[in-house]
């Protein structure tokens, strides 16, 4: 089920925001519905890297887990029907309480992907996604290896994108390490940088001059100073 704390942080929606009471009646009677619309699944396959699917980052015959998760199709239908509806708020709630149940399945697969490892003497050493580490059709690549289509009815696009939306592939590299566990997604390294669930290390920068105020900023990974003043509406 949905965690209403952090669909409301995925929302940007705080107790002071002025929409809070509206928006958190609408999330308790979505609540029930969206939970019987879900269908989460998960599929695992333990393989290796053809010559095809090499890339600089993932060498021939690495070994590596094919992980493809979902909530199903229902919801991006009940999703869809709201904002046909001209509900507009509901049906984005919907798909935002979709989103973080998909995200929750990585928590509940990391336990049972933990103990298939550990009999085998593996541990994680990166986790790869398509397309910030890997090209889209790696995308084909995991939904061919997991039987997908076969197992839980998903289809892929010519684009390399899944059916149901709600659905996400990438790859585990395994080493012999078993202390190694770099099984979650990497927010540092993530293009999405303004997600509000990003658990990037915080960089921040102190202001202080004699005609202000000390003053403290958060800057990105690899921006300048001035970028990020001018990014906060700070001008020099």
């Amino acid at each position: 089920r949905s965690d209403k704390q952090r669909v409301l942080q995925m929302m940007g929606c705080t107790q002071d925001s002025p929409a809070y009471e509206a928006i958190l009646q609408i999330y308790e009677e979505l609540a029930v519905e969206i939970q019987q619309r879900l269908h989460p699944a998960a599929l695992a396959v333990f393989g290796t890297i053809d010559n095809e699917h090499a890339a600089e980052n993932l060498s021939v015959d690495s070994p590596v887990l094919y992980v493809l998760t979902t909530v199903g199709a229902e919801i991006s239908r009940f999703s869809a029907e709201r904002f046909a509806q001209k509900d507009y708020l509901g049906g984005m709630l919907a798909d935002i309480m979709a989103d973080d149940c998909l995200f929750q399945l990585d928590a509940i697969l990391e336990e049972t992907l933990k103990a298939a490892c550990r009999e085998r003497g593996l541990g994680i050493r990166a986790r790869l996604e398509a397309p910030r580490d890997l090209p889209m059709s790696v995308q084909k690549l995991i939904w061919q290896r997991t039987e997908a289509a076969r197992e839980l009815g998903v289809r892929i696009s010519s684009g390399q994108m899944y059916d149901p939306v709600k659905s996400m592939g990438y790859l585990l590299l395994l080493t012999e390490d078993t202390e190694k566990w770099e099984f979650c997604h990497d927010c540092g390294n993530c293009p999405a940088v303004e997600c509000r669930m990003r658990r990037a290390v915080r960089i921040t920068v102190q202001l202080a001059g004699k005609e202000m105020h000390p003053e403290v900023i958060d800057c990105r990974a690899n921006e300048n100073i001035l970028e990020a003043l001018r990014r906060q509406h700070l001008y020099l």
